[in-house]
């Protein structure tokens, strides 16, 4: 405190900095240039605004509480002790965080030649973010270039992610739409959020860029050590014991699948038998089924339907079998069927074993794993696509009827979507799932020209009197951990709720979300069809009593057409 001392300055103008540079005081009296600058402990832009702007300019010294001598020089660059922290006064731009790029074109630094570029010489050359302004340039120059650098914020700011610039959030593979009224965030299992004061902040990546690694055998050997030291340290011995045995069974290889660089992706992926470990073999293939690793391992990550390569190609190429074949012969059943104790059923007339499978079902299910798609690379992971489950795109996926092993068909059982219930949206154990401030649903397919777009209509309930507005504002303001909501009791429809058939998505006070319909079955051909076609689109086979179209119509023969006749 006692270093942190000017006796330049008068009593009265200390005082009065002190005041002001305090964290409580300043929000409250003084302007400051960035609104967030409140997260930032380490500067105060200082901006008198009010009564104590006229203070400033007052020069007698008995005139209010506060007073500030303007006409001190040597405030410039002085010390003041305030709230138990010595600042000193700086240049108002020292310290912040801005885009240099102008300043490296061939054309926009005077000194910059084709065999030296001084301002890209701090990253490449001296490895460090912190561009220093020369003392021998007049400070001329940069007020008249500031212009050109764009302004992120100040060193040790907090910000939101949503409003940093768009060249720079697109740096992470993913544009971000403006900041609404609520959003959604869902991060990976295991992951925890991004602590910008932490080494690669997004300032110190955009700026310093990543990280050398010493080389590249350090990169592939990460998720070995991370493996080791979590599989012989760990209490959980016999857990992560059963783990290494499913990890031996159901086999991803990094010499197969190109990543030998991956460290998350390949622990996240381990991590699916060490959380199911004593859970159901199902909720593991599930999971592995829908990891982007399986998907690429076996080949059946962006398998298109036989339907969608036609249209596009004007080929018929089937899907891909390699998936639909080793998940039976490898992952659960095998290949021929087994007693209680293991042994082999033979069949008494031939007296060879009975096989699970055929190569029809191989081609069967082959289009079951059409559509499967991987995620958009986004922040916070290292490769976030071979870590986020991957997607169904509707578009490539296969939709016509699949035989399934006892030669029925996959669905066989559930019920028709066209005799669910009238209003099956407001039913009890209905399910709505939160998408926060933007409109286009994440689990239900929708028309890519409707998606995002304003014009598009939406659902609006009613605030006043719909029951289901008052369920589903009651979830978003509880603050309740998770995004699905189910109706406990039937409920009363209410306006426009009364007269339509189902559900997408419903605006509840700025907030959207979407309706996940029970599990149903659409028939792929049905009577009384109809030939339809969007302008400048594929045909579409139209049924008035069902909610969508099928994909083609069968034709009827003319003899038939005559026995209906």
């Amino acid at each position: 405190k006692k270093q942190c001392f000017d006796s330049n300055i008068d009593v009265r103008t200390r005082n009065f900095l002190a005041h002001i540079l305090n964290q409580d005081n300043c929000n409250m009296y003084c302007g400051k240039r960035d609104a967030e600058r409140k997260n930032n402990d380490k500067y105060r832009d200082i901006f008198i605004q009010g009564k104590y702007a006229m203070l400033l300019q007052n020069e007698n010294p008995d005139y209010g509480e506060y007073y500030c001598n303007v006409t001190n020089t040597h405030v410039m660059g002085a010390t003041i002790w305030s709230g138990q922290k010595c600042f000193r006064n700086t240049h108002p731009n020292e310290g912040d965080i801005r885009d240099m790029t102008y300043w490296t074109g061939a054309d926009t630094h005077p000194g910059n030649t084709p065999d030296r570029n001084p301002i890209k010489e701090f990253h490449d050359l001296h490895k460090t973010s912190i561009l220093s302004y020369p003392n021998h340039h007049t400070m001329d120059r940069w007020a008249n270039n500031i212009k050109w650098f764009n302004y992120l914020g100040k060193e040790d700011d907090l910000l939101w992610f949503h409003d940093l610039p768009t060249y720079i959030t697109n740096i992470y593979g993913k544009s971000v739409r403006e900041r609404g009224k609520g959003v959604v965030v869902c991060a990976s299992q295991n992951e925890v959020a991004k602590n910008p004061l932490m080494p690669n902040s997004i300032f110190e990546w955009k700026l310093r860029g990543r990280p050398n690694y010493k080389s590249e055998i350090s990169i592939q050997n990460q998720k070995k050590s991370v493996w080791r030291m979590i599989a012989l340290k760990s209490p959980d011995q016999l857990r992560q014991r059963i783990a290494w045995a499913l990890s031996q069974i159901l086999v991803v290889s990094e010499q197969n699948i190109n990543h030998r660089g991956l460290t998350e992706g390949f622990l996240n992926y381990y991590d699916i038998f060490v959380k199911h470990a004593f859970g159901n073999y199902r909720d593991i293939l599930k999971e592995v089924s829908y990891n982007p690793l399986m998907g690429k391992m076996l080949s059946f990550l962006d398998s298109k339907s036989s339907l969608y390569t036609r249209q596009q190609t004007s080929r018929t190429i089937f899907p891909d079998e390699n998936f639909a074949r080793e998940i039976m012969q490898l992952f659960s059943i095998g290949t021929v069927l087994l007693h209680i104790d293991g042994t082999q059923k033979i069949d008494a007339t031939t007296g060879s074993p009975i096989h699970t499978y055929t190569n029809h079902n191989i081609m069967s299910f082959a289009r079951a794993w059409t559509g499967f798609r991987m995620q958009l690379q986004r922040a916070n992971i290292e490769k976030g696509e071979v870590v986020d489950p991957m997607f169904i795109d509707p578009i490539k996926r296969d939709i016509f009827p699949k035989i399934s092993l006892d030669m029925n068909f996959i669905g066989d059982g559930l019920p028709l979507c066209n005799d669910l219930p009238r209003r099956h949206f407001l039913k009890k154990k209905s399910q709505y799932r939160l998408l926060g401030s933007v409109s286009a649903p994440e689990m239900l397919h929708e028309e890519a020209s409707w998606r995002l777009k304003p014009e598009t209509f939406r659902l609006v309930l009613d605030k006043s009197y719909s029951k289901l507005y008052k369920v589903l504002n009651d979830f978003t303001e509880s603050k309740v951990p998770g995004t699905n909501v189910f109706l406990k009791k039937d409920i009363e429809c209410y306006g426009d709720e009364c007269i339509v058939n189902t559900l997408k998505q419903v605006e509840v006070n700025g907030i959207f979300y979407e309706y996940i319909r029970p599990s149903c079955v659409h028939l792929s051909f049905f009577e009384n069809s109809k030939s339809i076609r969007k302008r400048n689109g594929y045909a579409m086979c139209e049924n008035k009593s069902n909610i969508i179209a099928a994909s083609a119509c069968t034709k009827v023969s003319r003899k038939e057409s005559q026995k209906q006749g």
